[in-house]
């Protein structure tokens, strides 16, 4: 595969996420299909692509070579930040408005639950349309990192068929 057409996958990738994020976007399932085999592809040749420096900086060191281990050594770090910058902690208060509702509360994540403004807790899960907080009665929330802003989720909610939903970050 030429370098070309690599760079356009992975740029055509990354813009079809940032627009799920950013508008709350549900692919149709083929779509979703093809973003997590994309994801699994680049999962797998990071591991190899770092298996690959890391004998590379094995020999630059055997051969005392210590400027260019330490290029290498940097570079497998910064492949490893950039494979888990991709970690988000949901963990805190956050200021909830439904639709253009002046009113808003304060509702809490932990671990994986969700405890709303009345103290009730509510399962909340993530997958690869973004994270879903289920409300057992047959409605649900499914919401979207800001990629301008992680410390805002944007989203629907199915009660009152489909109305806009934001948390922001408290703390």
């Amino acid at each position: 595969m030429n370098t070309f057409f690599t760079k356009v996958m992975l740029t055509a990738g990354i813009f079809i996420q940032s627009i799920s994020f950013s508008f709350g976007i549900e692919f149709p399932q083929g779509v979703q299909t093809l973003i997590k085999k994309r994801e699994e592809a680049v999962m797998k040749i990071d591991k190899i692509f770092i298996q690959e420096l890391e004998k590379m900086k094995t020999n630059y060191t055997k051969d005392g070579d210590l400027e260019n281990a330490n290029l290498v050594a940097g570079l497998i770090k910064k492949t490893k930040e950039h494979d888990s910058k991709d970690t988000f902690d949901i963990d805190g208060e956050w200021r909830y408005r439904m639709g253009t509702a002046a009113v808003s509360v304060v509702r809490k994540f932990k671990g994986n639950k969700m405890i709303d403004e009345k103290g009730s807790e509510w399962d909340w899960k993530l997958d690869d349309s973004g994270i879903t907080i289920d409300f057992k009665n047959n409605t649900f929330e499914r919401l979207n990192l800001d990629p301008n802003d992680h410390d805002v989720l944007r989203g629907v909610s199915s009660y009152k068929g489909g109305t806009s939903v934001i948390y922001t970050r408290e703390r």
